[in-house]
């Protein structure tokens, strides 16, 4: 097996969608012992069964993935309505280690999995966060700080309902995700579902993660005239909808990375 199989569904039932998706990857390779699932939060009661579906129908154990507001694949995005994104891949059994969900530290991963990720120089990893955790970002510094050579690439769990996760099982309320070997070749690329509304302004006061100004003008007045009348009025409406994005330093097409936006305080105009 010599490259990913892929399948996406949307607008059917939780095994409609399973059905589908396996229909679009086909035959299931001998060879084939990994896969990642990603689904829209609209799914949240199903991701159980789901996971334990494509477990039962592929043969392949090892899963990882999460829920999102949106899902995306290939030319191709998924907001508000069932949707389920899979891929299936095949790696050296000896070139991956699934992290199991890391809550409160990373002691057990690393108990059990340190003499693996010490017998190489370069690992890789898959990440996914729960954002309800306020130490997720201490749980993911503590995994790169402890695995050598480590790049991590992923992003948070976007849910309106639970915040699941798949590590072979699921789970949630911490980190969790896989690591790879330098036996799997891995080229990183940027991808995300947004589009800019706006043009770029400059942060001119600011304390701490609360912007104060932009274009030292208040930064309520700045924000709701790029976003519009209709998302003005309802502030609630904003939040995991309209995204901060921040211009990549030294980048020639225009990147840029996203950042959620924690609350909006209309009444002090930040």
């Amino acid at each position: 097996m010599s490259e990913f199989l892929s399948g996406h569904s949307s607008g059917k039932s939780a095994q409609r969608l399973v059905e589908d998706c396996l229909s679009q990857v086909g035959e299931i390779p001998a060879a084939a012992n990994f896969g990642f699932v990603y689904a829209t939060d609209v799914l949240c009661k199903e991701f159980h069964s789901i996971v334990d579906q494509l477990k039962q129908r592929t043969g392949i154990m090892h899963w990882t993935g999460t829920l999102g507001i949106g899902v995306i694949t290939t030319g191709q995005e998924y907001y508000d309505q069932s949707a389920l994104v899979i891929m299936i891949a095949s790696f050296p059994d000896n070139a991956f280690r699934t992290i199991p969900l890391q809550k409160s530290n990373i002691d057990g991963f690393v108990t059990e999995a340190r003499p693996w990720y010490h017998s190489g120089q370069v690992h890789f990893g898959i990440l996914h966060g729960d954002p309800s955790n306020p130490i997720t970002p201490a749980l993911m510094d503590g995994l790169a700080t402890e695995v050598p050579g480590a790049f991590f690439v992923g992003g948070l769990t976007s849910s309106n309902n639970l915040n699941l996760q798949v590590a072979d099982n699921i789970s949630s309320g911490g980190v969790s995700g896989v690591l790879f070997s330098s036996d799997v070749s891995v080229a990183a690329a940027h991808t995300q579902g947004c589009t800019p509304i706006s043009g770029k302004h400059t942060i001119t006061r600011c304390e701490r993660n609360l912007i104060i100004e932009l274009d030292r003008q208040p930064a309520w007045d700045v924000f709701s005239k790029d976003i519009g009348e209709i998302l003005a009025k309802n502030p609630n409406r904003v939040v995991g909808y309209i995204f901060v994005g921040f211009p990549v330093p030294g980048s020639d097409i225009g990147d840029y990375m996203v950042r959620n936006l924690v609350g909006l305080d209309p009444d002090q105009k930040v």
